[in-house]
């Protein structure tokens, strides 16, 4: 038992119309859409995902299909988890709590006291958790391996000017955009560094231009007493 994942990374003339091809092809072999997304870039470039779920039979048919819908493949990554082993186990200890279930249901039709009714229901009920917990994870394993997961991821190519430069005014249009934002972070910084020296400042100036001023306030009190000498 091997659940079946892939990953494909492509390129597309046109984003929209390749999401609706991709949809269409999981339909045609009998799979579905799980999710899809898109995003508009600056450059009014469309790039985004589309997840699907594909009956393992036609996996590797799907991918096929897939990589010729699309411009370019950039990127595949094919994986495979074999579960066997756990969804083998899981079955043989399902057999096993199923029948201590059964053991414990004819205990509680010969139990007579209160306290060993109580104690048999709440280990039948313990049992019957695990069973459902089992019983829902066999079920997930399946669904895995019964239908494999292909995530398309797909992306518009930018728009190149003669010799392989990128769109002129787009070059312009980012710049400007940078310069704003650096013109924005240097002016925050400098309000930010005002706000902060400004009470150190003030204080400096009261030291410089305060301090001064008390000593001679203080010189001119003593001067007369100094200049008129005690009567002999």
């Amino acid at each position: 038992m091997l659940i079946k994942t892939a990953d494909l990374v492509c390129e597309v003339d046109n984003f929209d119309e390749a999401c609706s091809r991709v949809q269409n092809l999981a339909e045609q072999n009998g799979g579905y859409v799980v999710s899809s997304q898109a995003n508009v870039s600056d450059e009014n470039l469309k790039s985004g995902h589309v997840t699907l779920r594909i009956p393992s039979d036609k996996f590797d048919e799907t991918l096929t299909s897939l990589k010729k819908l699309v411009k370019k493949t950039d990127s595949e990554s094919i994986r495979g988890n074999d579960v066997t082993e756990e969804f083998y186990d899981l079955s043989a200890r399902l057999d096993n709590k199923r029948k201590a279930e059964q053991r414990f249901q004819e205990i509680l039709k010969t139990a007579y006291k209160t306290t060993e009714i109580l104690e048999v229901e709440r280990a039948l009920m313990n049992v019957r958790e695990e069973i459902e917990r089992m019983e829902g994870r066999k079920r997930f394993l399946a669904d895995q391996v019964a239908l494999s997961t292909i995530t398309v991821k797909l992306h518009e190519p930018r728009p190149l000017l003669t010799g392989g430069r990128y769109n002129f005014g787009g070059k312009i249009k980012r710049g400007f955009e940078n310069g704003l934002k650096g013109f924005g972070d240097a002016l925050s910084a400098s309000i930010t560094f005002v706000i902060a020296v400004l009470p150190v400042a003030s204080l400096g100036f009261l030291f410089w231009w305060g301090i001064p001023k008390l000593y001679r306030s203080l010189r001119g009190r003593k001067s007369p007493a100094a200049s008129n000498p005690p009567p002999k």
